[in-house]
This record gives structure tokens, sequence and C-alpha cells, in this order.
């Protein structure tokens, strides 16, 4: 059986190379500063990563969904480069600061397609509520 190597120098380049395309803000919510990443035009789809990720759980699939679609990736709040909530930490605070902050980048009129999984999923669930 062959042994997979894990090359991070390769993984970063790739990683820079797809971020470079973006358009990177961060935006202020009531507990925090969350940094959204966007690729493309058309209907909005937004990608929650998972627990202890941030948007490079969507790495493969920001280019190609954006062909036909704006997709939007934050680094959720205490992730990535987004800034940490006050305590106490609670999945209900985490899409309350996301629902603030994604409202500075879309309308509710443009019909959001939200997509999370694991944690990201359990999130995206609240926010849809």
């Amino acid at each position: 059986m062959n042994k997979i190597i894990f090359n991070f120098e390769e993984f970063s380049n790739y990683l820079s190379a797809i971020e470079k395309n973006c358009n990177k803000v961060l935006i202020k919510s009531k507990d925090s500063k969350v940094c959204w990443r966007s690729w493309g035009e058309g209907t909005p789809l937004i990608l929650l990563h998972g627990g202890y990720g941030s948007w490079g759980h969507w790495i493969k699939q920001a280019i190609p969904f954006s062909k036909k679609h704006r997709v939007l990736i934050p680094d959720m709040p205490g992730f990535g480069e987004s800034n940490d909530l006050t305590l106490p930490h609670t999945p209900e605070k985490i899409a309350s600061n996301l629902a603030d902050t994604i409202l500075e980048l879309i309308t509710l009129d443009d019909n959001p397609i939200i997509c999370g999984f694991s944690f990201g999923g359990a999130i995206a669930y609240m926010g849809i509520e």
C-alpha cells in the first residue's frame, strides 16, 4: 500500500492562489468581526464550514460553484481570520453574528442558498428558523 504524504507547502500555495481571486472583507457584528470571502456573481450561495475549521474547508467548491453563483464563505466567529465572540460561546450567538454580517453583503430578496456541513449545518439551520 502506498503511503500518501501531505505536502503543506503545496496546499498553502493552492490556498493562496484561490484566495487571491476573492473579495475579502471583515464586517463588524454585535460581538465580533467576521471575515467573509466571495467569488462570482448570481444567486448567493453561502457555505458554512465545520467546527474548528475555516473557509478552507470549501476550497474545492469555491471556484466551480462561482461559475453560476455568488459564493460567500465566512470564517465563522472564533475561527480562521474572524474575531472570537464574547463569552459564553453558543451556536445561537454564532448564527446571530453571521446573520448580522451577511446582511451587509446581500439582502433576503436575493434568495440565498445556505449550505453547511457538520457544525456549519447546525448553524445554517439556526439561520433559517
